[in-house]
């Protein structure tokens, strides 16, 4: 998993960095995807206020880091970035079946809620 949070080299898997950090809202994401794009430029302007509530949103990319760290910050995307490497491990671990896919990680790291399309 390639995390952008270190600069761009390789991190934890979003499922284990998350646990202990008050909470995350993982959006699965492809940059092929025009419902990932209108997820993440609906949701970007959101990231600062969630962050400050102790929310860490990180939009995980089925892309290489370097289109997804471009792409995020082309449609307004502030929060992390993070890549779900073949096989992808992350999305397994989520069930995530299509992009984009939200998933709520709750303050003890258990999932709170998960939203697959733009609904």
């Amino acid at each position: 998993m390639a995390d952008s949070s270190d600069g761009g080299g390789r991190g934890p898997a979003p499922e284990l960095a998350v646990r202990g950090t008050g909470g995350a809202l993982l959006v699965f994401v492809s940059e092929h995807c025009p419902t990932s794009a209108l997820a993440l430029r609906r949701l970007g302007p959101l990231c600062q206020a969630w962050a400050q509530a102790g929310l860490r949103p990180v939009a995980i990319f089925e892309d290489p880091l370097d289109v997804a760290i471009r792409t995020a910050r082309r449609l307004g995307w502030s929060g992390q970035v993070a890549v779900d490497d073949p096989p992808y491990p992350a999305s397994r671990a989520y069930r995530v079946a299509a992009v984009p896919t939200t998933v709520l990680i709750g303050r003890d790291g258990g999932l709170g809620r998960t939203v697959t399309g733009w609904d």
